[in-house]
């Protein structure tokens, strides 16, 4: 409190006029929100990470709100995915670039939003619109403000009547409950912001402990293992490693107890495989196991990230991942980027074309490969065509460990409430864990106390559902109901006093 307390004398000295400091304080926002996302402990900084940023704008020109909210907003994902660099830094330069005008664009909305009476109401729900509007189409649903809490399990059940909007609203109008505050806004409107937040903070907490505490449904059941096999990026692709690669793989399918399924991260098979998978079809006989696994599956003329599931009496179905990486899978606008060289570089990996479930036993699996466990749209598709579990296999070596993992487990969380669905995560490198559909976690692989970069096994028992979640029927109704109470509250602002 006396860091915020200093940081408003700060700024009505200088009155937000000095190029310098204003950089700072909007770099400022931008940095703290970012942290947020890095790591559990730090999950609070964004609760008041905005104040900075709504000074700067309530001072300044919309020109300039836009530029030094682009600023905040560069900083903020920079600070978040940084780790991108590590893959392609032409790639991160220009997805910062883009990324950023979600901070940029609204705050011109928010500048003019900040002087109305219901400020408290308006700029949560502009922020959330272009959190959606990101998520929804912008094609990178990332660090979304609500994913920062996925450790506040009593908080976030409320994310599966509404999704993970109603919880980035609260936080951005805590924020703004700060600011009027701070400005000495009228003591009334103040109050009134203060109230309305306690108010659905309470309701948060009071459904969430709720929720938490019914009964789960424990019908059907089912036994998983799920692989961690720690193979290094720089290995997976060198033919001088397959073998070493395939060993570690049968090494580790061997120690899966019998009777469960065996359930590998993405492109784990070291070899491209073919339309049949004889060689993997060869394995699930041979050590009699079912298995799950990611591959490489190479076509007459494309290639594909694929989930293929084998019976151990070889049968297969397979999966083809719908929703590929920009600068990872493929290259956006790669004709109009040919002048630049390494772009020419890249090849593409191509996408599936339908939503398809792997069936074994009772379940009924939705395989999101990779980064597809940030679209709740596409789990909702496989959930309405009767999916009873949900499973990431991902591979994260690429990204160095810390933070990446726990960014890509924080929406893995939101998805298991959203459908109330168990979450299985298979990843190379971790982190590999069993989700409840609560968003609990129940248990995870660690080795020594470590849970990336060790190899090992998670064994555990799931339990299956086919209920459909309120969100799951009615996916948008808090952004449409926002956007309403948005429109309703701009058209009557001026005649309400307070």
């Amino acid at each position: 409190m006396d860091v915020m307390i200093n940081s408003r004398v700060n700024i009505q000295n200088f009155g937000v006029k000095n190029l310098l400091q204003i950089l700072f304080f909007s770099s400022l926002s931008g940095f703290l929100t970012g942290l947020s996302f890095n790591s559990p402990n730090l999950s609070f900084l964004i609760w008041f990470s905005l104040i900075f940023l709504l000074r700067v704008l309530k001072n300044n020109s919309y020109p300039k709100s836009f530029f030094y909210s682009f600023i905040a907003g560069f900083i903020h994902f920079l600070t978040v995915v940084f780790w991108i660099g590590f893959v392609t830094r032409l790639g991160l330069f220009f997805l910062l670039l883009y990324l950023s005008l979600y901070w940029a664009i609204p705050s011109l909305g928010i500048k003019k939003l900040l002087e109305k009476n219901f400020n408290f109401l308006l700029v949560p729900l502009l922020w959330v619109v272009f959190e959606y509007l990101r998520a929804k189409w912008g094609g990178f649903g990332w660090a979304l403000f609500g994913y920062s809490q996925f450790k506040n399990i009593a908080l976030i059940q409320i994310v599966n009547l509404l999704g993970v909007w109603p919880v980035s609203f609260l936080i951005v109008l805590f924020n703004v409950v700060l600011f009027n505050f701070l400005e000495k806004r009228k003591l009334s409107q103040s109050l009134l912001s203060l109230l309305v937040f306690l108010f659905l903070l309470s309701s948060f907490f009071f459904y969430g402990y709720s929720s938490l505490k019914r009964p789960s449904f424990k019908d059907k059941s089912s036994l998983v293992s799920l692989v961690q096999p720690n193979i290094a990026q720089e290995k997976k692709w060198q033919t001088i490693y397959y073998q070493e690669i395939k060993d570690k793989l049968v090494f580790l399918l061997r120690q899966a107890p019998p009777g469960s399924l065996v359930i590998f991260p993405e492109a784990s098979w070291p070899y491209s495989a073919g339309k049949d998978f004889a060689e993997l079809k060869l394995l699930a006989k041979t050590f009699k196991r079912d298995i799950l696994m990611g591959v490489v599956e190479k076509s007459e003329e494309n290639y594909f990230n694929t989930a293929v599931l084998i019976s151990k009496q070889g049968r297969f179905s397979k999966y083809r991942k719908l929703k590929l990486v920009p600068f990872g899978e493929y290259i956006p606008l790669r004709r109009f980027l040919s002048f630049i060289s390494v772009v020419n570089s890249f090849g593409d990996i191509s996408a599936g074309k339908e939503v398809v479930l792997l069936n074994y036993k009772n379940l009924r699996i939705a395989t999101l490969i990779c980064f597809e466990d940030l679209f709740p749209d596409l789990v909702r598709d496989f959930v309405r065509k009767g999916a009873n579990v949900l499973v990431n296999i991902t591979n994260d070596a690429w990204f160095k460990g810390y933070p990446q993992v726990i960014q890509h487990l924080q929406p893995a969380v939101f998805r298991a409430i959203e459908e109330r669905r168990y979450l299985l995560r298979a990843a190379n490198t971790g982190i590999s864990c069993i989700i409840s559909p609560q968003g609990e976690i129940e248990k995870i692989l660690r080795v020594n106390n470590k849970k990336i970069f060790v190899e090992g096994l998670l064994n555990g028992k799931i339990f299956l559902s086919q209920d459909k979640t309120f969100y799951s029927q009615w996916p948008d109704i808090f952004i449409y109901i926002g956007g309403i109470l948005g429109l309703v509250l701009l058209v009557f602002d001026k005649k309400i006093k307070f």
